[in-house]
């Protein structure tokens, strides 16, 4: 599950270049994935057990994700985690908006580890959208899913 529409199109393409085991890429629609993240298990999109998700790496992309993340878990169909390729990517990038995003209320739980990724976004006070991310890093983000 993709937050946003470029970098999904981006990643169907890269993904379908190359082997892996994942199987369906889809589009969150920004914070409406908390309205339609359950339907990929109710319709047999996903899989029983978990679907991936990478999002903006600011605090709305954060807490999207954790919303979706309690949404999933509440309706007990499956898990919703981060992909820790494309989380862990945003740590090769400098952030935007320096000085101007608030990551203080923001909840670290749902990344865990993939926290640290964003180490440099948080102490700058920053943001990485996920457009930022070239095709050559998202490549790279995903080799590690076959």
């Amino acid at each position: 599950m993709v937050e946003n529409v470029d970098p999904y199109w981006a990643l169907v393409d890269v993904l379908a270049e190359s082997a892996t085991r994942i199987g369906t890429v889809a589009w969150g629609a920004g914070g409406q994935v908390e309205q339609s993240i359950v339907s990929l298990w109710e319709t047999g999109v996903a899989d029983p057990g978990q679907v991936w998700y990478w999002g903006d790496a600011d605090p709305e992309g954060v807490q999207i994700a954790s919303r979706a993340a309690a949404a999933v878990e509440q309706a007990g169909v499956g898990r919703l985690i981060p992909h820790p390729g494309l989380w862990r990517a945003y740590a090769t990038l400098p952030g935007t908006d320096a000085g101007f995003v608030e990551w203080g209320a923001v909840p670290a739980g749902w990344l865990g580890e993939l926290w640290d990724a964003l180490v440099d976004a948080r102490a700058t006070s920053s943001r990485i959208a996920q457009e930022r991310l070239t095709v050559d890093a998202l490549r790279a983000a995903v080799g590690g899913s076959q």
